[in-house]
């Protein structure tokens, strides 16, 4: 299960008054509070744990799923793109590219994305 898990370009500055739009800024550290994929199976701590980094135009993505299967580990880097409320990332390997939706309320990113086909909605707190 490759998964592109985002994608975000920061624009200059913003509040969390419009969660998105134009001026939404984004960046920053955050920790992961749920993981569903596909629409299925969604995971929460301590079964899904990670950090997002979003600086500029980059991304930073670590995510350890525990599930029946086992352990999986995502890590990914790349560059993001925000334009209203639309996200779009693409991996540095350039194997993989997201398109999706965010939402940015109160310190909580919601990134809605599709990868490969498959649906990735994760829900982020800003730290």
């Amino acid at each position: 299960m490759a998964l592109g898990v985002f994608a975000l370009q920061a624009s200059a500055c913003g509040s969390d008054d419009d969660p998105s739009g134009p001026d939404v800024d984004v960046t920053g550290s955050y920790s992961l509070l749920s993981f569903t994929f596909d629409g299925q199976l969604t995971l929460t701590p301590p079964a899904a744990q990670g950090t997002l980094v979003l600086t500029g135009s980059r991304y930073e993505v670590d995510i350890t799923l525990e599930t029946i299967a086992g352990t999986q580990v995502i890590q990914d880097v790349g560059v993001y793109t925000v334009d209203g409320s639309n996200w779009t990332q693409t991996s540095d390997d350039g194997l993989l590219q997201s398109v999706g939706t965010f939402n940015l309320d109160n310190g909580v990113l919601t990134v809605d994305l599709t990868t490969q086909g498959q649906r990735i909605l994760n829900i982020w707190r800003k730290n």
